[in-house]
């Protein structure tokens, strides 16, 4: 099962996304057959928010990873995570030091 998580560096923040079957196992075409079974989450110290449908296909994924990979090394300050369906939109950032020691104040 693939999965991937990004954190937060104190740990009281995730999101989760984890691709456990494929929707259509039986599909005769490769349109249908590249779809997803997913399990999404984010989880604050107060929030709890999860989705488990077919909403990634195979072409998304692959256009996913490598802007999640720029985010965690840091060459991303955020990315708009769109699955196709459910209609949802999910947009991750990173705040810098300064920033968050401004908020803190």
């Amino acid at each position: 099962m693939p999965i991937a998580k990004l954190m937060s560096r104190d740990e009281s923040c995730d999101v989760t996304i984890e691709s456990y079957a494929y929707a259509y196992p039986d599909a005769d075409n490769i349109h249908d057959a590249a779809w997803h079974r997913n399990w999404v989450g984010l989880h604050t110290p107060d929030h709890r928010i999860t989705f488990d449908d077919v909403m990634l296909d195979s072409l998304l994924v692959a256009h996913y990873i490598p802007m999640f990979a720029s985010f965690v090394a840091g060459d991303l300050s955020e990315v708009e995570f769109e699955p196709t369906e459910p209609f949802v939109s999910l947009t991750v950032t990173r705040r810098d030091e300064t920033e968050m020691e401004m908020r803190s104040r």
